[in-house]
């Protein structure tokens, strides 16, 4: 009876163990212990965040042996009709492209990062429309980096609560304790530097809470 009882002993804080574990889950490998790095998929051990690429989505699932999906952030819908007046009458395009997640406090929140082109035919060049000429007509725009935060505490209603956008492409993002550091690099048009408005040349960001507020970096 011992023996048996011993075995059955064992075999439930075998059972205890494993469910007790069972959250346990990897995190992206990073290169500096503390310091995380971005990417395509994460999970907290409870959901799991996948871009997809095609449909250009964050899609959250749980985290089970057969996951089910809970909800998806549209990267098209990020900024919703938000806008600066400089870019009134652009078109706009953004993809997502990475992510981040922290926690802080008692509130869980998702970092999106994502890709902003904006553009417009440049009204100067001839257009195909005219046949004038047979090259293509040019466009200029801006590209910037959007950085979304949401809160999921409530995983079935992620709620925005800051978003902004810097000039440039990004080339690094890190996050340490809470804070991201994102790294990107701005090129410029020929028209720019021979036009009077250098000031587009400066560094800026945007700001978005009930109105988009552009400001300079220098």
């Amino acid at each position: 009876m011992k023996v048996f009882g011993g075995i059955a002993t064992q075999e439930k804080a075998l059972d205890s163990k494993a469910q007790s574990t069972s959250r346990e889950h990897s995190n992206t490998n990073v290169q500096v212990q503390g310091i995380d790095e971005a990417d395509i998929i994460k999970t907290d051990g409870n959901y799991i965040y996948v871009i997809n690429f095609e449909r250009n989505e964050v899609t959250i699932f749980t985290a089970e042996e057969k996951p089910k999906k809970i909800t998806a952030l549209k990267g098209e819908e990020l900024l919703g009709d938000k806008e600066v007046k400089e870019f009134k009458g652009y078109k706009r395009n953004i993809n997502l492209t990475d992510m981040f997640l922290y926690k802080n406090d008692s509130k869980n929140y998702l970092v999106l990062m994502s890709s902003v082109s904006r553009f417009k035919e440049n009204q100067q060049q001839p257009s195909l429309k005219e046949k004038v000429i047979g090259i293509m007509p040019i466009y200029y725009g801006e590209d910037t980096t959007l950085i979304s935060i949401y809160d999921i505490s409530d995983i079935q209603k992620p709620i925005s609560v800051k978003q902004y956008e810097i000039n440039g492409y990004k080339l690094s993002a890190r996050l340490k304790d809470g804070r991201v550091y994102i790294v990107t690099n701005k090129g410029f048009y020929y028209y720019i530097r021979e036009s009077a408005n250098n000031d587009s040349l400066l560094p800026y960001y945007i700001e978005y809470g009930k109105e988009a507020v552009k400001k300079k970096l220098m």
